[in-house]
């Protein structure tokens, strides 16, 4: 008896030039898109582009969340936050190019299980470093999680996906339009909607 796998469709993307980015090769895939590695030609360095889906392109909602992320995240520049270099518009494409990185902690677990304690402590040293940051930036990330947690080739972890941050105001809370996080990670108060701080982040 012969079985025959599923193989996923060719990526149409991949080794695709798009303004001045070749897209390499795919490294992930979410909810709002695809993360390519690929090669930044003028100035010969690799780096992550994050392609808007097709799906969300079509929805002016989703497109000014990703606009908004890359404004966010453009403006913050700190060790323990991944580096947005910019955002474009190529045809109808949307790309985010960030500093790329090699895994994410969701990556860790799933190859090697329960992590070290010592790693788990370089983890947690480097988002609360990228944590108290954005909160001096008056900001609550509302979505940290092993997937949004990723490690360069030096063993640094940097916080990723400011899509659904809120703003701090002046008395100190966040207010929430919106109920957003990921279901096994948000804090309880983060769930119920409405006021918010950096607590939440921590939770």
């Amino acid at each position: 008896e012969i079985s025959i796998e599923e193989v996923a469709p060719p990526d149409p993307l991949e080794g695709k030039r798009l303004g001045g980015f070749e897209l390499q090769e795919a490294i992930g895939r979410g909810s709002y898109g695809t993360v390519y590695r690929a090669l930044q030609v003028n100035l010969g360095r690799t780096v992550a582009v994050k392609l808007l889906s097709d799906e969300c392109r079509g929805d002016p909602e989703r497109v000014d969340a990703f606009l908004t992320e890359a404004r966010r995240a453009g403006r913050l520049n700190h060790p323990n936050l991944v580096q947005v270099h910019d955002v474009c518009r190529v045809d109808d494409h949307y790309l985010l190019i960030m500093e790329l990185m090699s895994s994410t902690v969701s990556d860790l677990l799933r190859e090697e299980g329960t992590l070290p304690e010592a790693q788990v402590l370089l983890v947690l040293r480097d988002m609360t470093r990228a944590l108290a940051y954005a909160e001096a930036q008056r900001l609550v990330h509302r979505d940290v999680k092993p997937d949004n947690i990723l490690a360069n080739d030096e063993g640094v972890f940097k916080l990723a996906d400011l899509g659904i941050a809120a703003p701090i105001a002046d008395n100190g809370v966040a207010m929430q339009e919106r109920t957003y996080g990921s279901p096994h990670y948000v804090a309880p108060e983060q769930a119920r909607g409405g006021a918010i701080d950096g607590r939440a982040d921590l939770y």
